[in-house]
């Protein structure tokens, strides 16, 4: 008999945005981390326990591990202390474990997974409980247990999670959350260079200089969330693949597939961040990003807004290449122990969809990471939808998207209603969206499904645009009044391309300045209908098959994305200003 025991983390972000502050999200991060890595809490739990030598980890990442042992009573010895351990590491973060037993290590997991699914949904007691008369953290809601003091600048009343997240000191021994996102090649000679590097912690404009979040003239982040594609459908070929195979195999194909998918996702992270981000630093050497969640192949990290996207590209498209070195791995690993089967079934490489959420630095983040989550699974789903279109002959393999989404107000809601509110405009015949529901990463061929747009698409047409001398006022004002009254949005385009379609004669007194224009704005249209297909006579969306199963035959769906397009101009109004003018500003500040 084999015994599991299977733990999880749950409502992380929930921990991490709790109080707001920056600091705290870093602290919180490294605290979270700090469990599942090498020599970390969970790797001192075992060895005190004398249990390091007895158990078998097939997975150890994020905050979620298993542990296999070889009987029932070590298992819940375990179980007894990690509890007690975990109450006073992290208080009042969700947290889920069960024990399960079976003949075999793959059958006791496999049991421990659906048994998870039912815990849950049992909700815990947070402790230490708050009475009516308890004080409460301003912050958090949470029961005081202490007050940090700022000299003369008063104090501030903690709760225990804050407090001990506040104190934490992660061992020099232990490598960083922050060190893992920019790795450092000794071997190198920018080694000196990287090491000047710093991280920030903080977005108060009275902030030191070298930890302060360098922010555009908006004060606009982007708040990223990754997630891989495909690993339920991995988890499956090696489940099947190992019905007849022994424990050690199961457990060495589990443990080769999750530490290799968290390589992959560092290695990622890595090149993005050394292509997208490190040429960036500030005059004070401080990295425009920071990152809140990096393990498995889940990514979650800040970057200064104007950087999101570029971030977010390098990443995707380097996920795809470190994942494929991973799995080839994996499939060796099939092969070496007689599965050649089942390793020619699995694919060459994964993907990864991502949310961008941009956002002012003052925002609640806690609501906007959940959006972001939901743009990310709002991409998923419009992969999956469009893979058999957009990735050719190797259908099987779910391409890689993103979705963006600028929040304007202070109340924040569920993506889908965020969507509907802002972006979608329904009457009793017609459903207009201003905005796509995400974008291919990977460039789209010419045999590919009309009306799903690339990122490169999109850019290029913003690219133009702000490069023109077009006034976007028009596009605005249109996008202003879809919403309004639609009538009159029409109207406004009508007049647009009625400006856009003089004749030569019409032209002839006119200055070089406005002929120009003219012509612009025809190329604009016309690489406005590259991306969603040919644009209505009296509005600038394409009309496209609904999806929706109330539709009828006097129902119609339209797309745009002029949304889009004046986002990022928005966003590219964000760009770092140089480095000698900042050096000025941040001189003055600390005069």
């Amino acid at each position: 008999m084999k015994t599991a025991y299977l733990f999880e983390t749950r409502g992380i972000q929930r921990f991490l945005f709790a109080t707001g502050k920056l600091k705290d999200m870093l602290e919180g991060s490294e605290l979270i981390d700090y469990i599942c890595a090498d020599g970390g809490l969970l790797d001192e739990t075992l060895d005190s326990l004398g249990l390091t030598d007895k158990v078998q980890s097939p997975r150890k990442a994020g905050g979620v591990f298993y542990l296999i042992f070889d009987n029932k009573a070590e298992a819940q010895r375990f179980q007894s202390a990690w509890r007690l351990v975990m109450s006073q590491w992290l208080p009042t973060i969700e947290q889920v474990d069960v024990i399960e037993e079976a003949d075999s290590a793959k059958a006791a997991i496999g049991r421990g997974i659906e048994k998870l699914a039912q815990q849950r949904n049992i909700i815990g007691i947070t402790l230490p409980n708050a009475s009516p008369i308890t004080e409460r953290s301003p912050r958090t809601g949470q029961a005081v247990v202490t007050r940090e003091r700022y000299g003369n600048k008063g104090n501030e009343s903690l709760d225990l999670s804050t407090s001990i997240l506040r104190s934490f000191r992660r061992p020099a021994s232990s490598q960083s959350l922050s060190s893992r996102f920019l790795a450092v090649d000794a071997s190198e000679d920018s080694t000196a260079q990287h090491t000047q590097i710093h991280f920030p912690n903080n977005f108060e404009a009275d902030a030191k200089a070298a930890k302060k979040f360098p922010l555009g003239r908006r004060k606009l982040i982007g708040l990223i969330h990754a997630d891989g594609n495909g690993l339920g459908e991995i988890l499956r070929l090696l489940n099947e693949a190992c019905r007849d195979a022994s424990d050690a195999v199961y457990i060495d194909l589990y443990r080769t597939f999750s530490e290799g998918i968290t390589r992959a996702t560092i290695e990622a992270t890595n090149h993005a961040a050394e292509q997208s981000l490190l040429p960036h630093v500030n005059a004070n050497n401080v990295l425009p990003a920071r990152p809140l969640v990096l393990g498995g192949d889940d990514l979650s990290v800040i970057v200064k807004a104007d950087m999101a996207i570029d971030f977010t590209r390098a990443f995707l498209l380097a996920f795809k290449k470190t994942s494929e070195v991973e799995l080839g791995k994996l499939k060796q690993k099939f092969i070496d122990n007689g599965l050649t089967a089942s390793a020619s079934k699995l694919p060459a490489y994964l993907t990864a969809c991502a949310g961008i959420v941009y956002m002012k630095s003052s925002q609640p983040f806690h609501q906007a990471y959940e959006v972001a989550e939901g743009l990310c699974k709002q991409a998923k789903m419009f992969s999956r939808n469009h893979k058999q279109a957009v990735a050719g002959s190797d259908s099987s393999i779910i391409p890689s998207s993103l979705a963006f989404y600028k929040i304007g107000d202070s109340l924040i809601e569920e993506v889908d209603m965020m969507v509907e509110n802002s972006m979608t405009v329904s009457t009793a015949q017609h459903t207009y969206h201003l905005s796509a529901p995400a974008y291919m990463v990977d460039a789209l061929s010419s045999h590919q499904a009309d009306n799903v747009a690339s990122l490169q698409q999109l850019e290029d047409l913003n690219t133009f645009l702000v490069n023109s001398t077009i006034n976007p006022r028009t596009l605005r004002e249109i996008a202003t009044l879809m919403h309004l009254n639609i009538d009159q949005a029409q109207q406004a385009f009508k007049r647009w391309k009625a400006y856009s379609k003089r004749t030569e004669e019409q032209l002839k007194n006119v200055s070089s300045a406005e002929k120009r224009e003219v012509k612009q704005i025809n190329v604009f249209l016309d690489k406005l209908a590259q991306v969603v297909g040919t644009l209505e006579d009296d509005l600038p969306f394409s009309k496209v098959a609904s999806n929706d199963n109330k539709s009828s035959a006097q129902h119609h769906e339209y797309q745009s994305v002029i949304a889009d397009v004046l986002t990022l101009m928005t966003i590219a109004e964000e760009k770092t200003v140089p480095a000698r003018h900042e050096a000025a500003i941040n001189e003055n500040e600390e005069a």
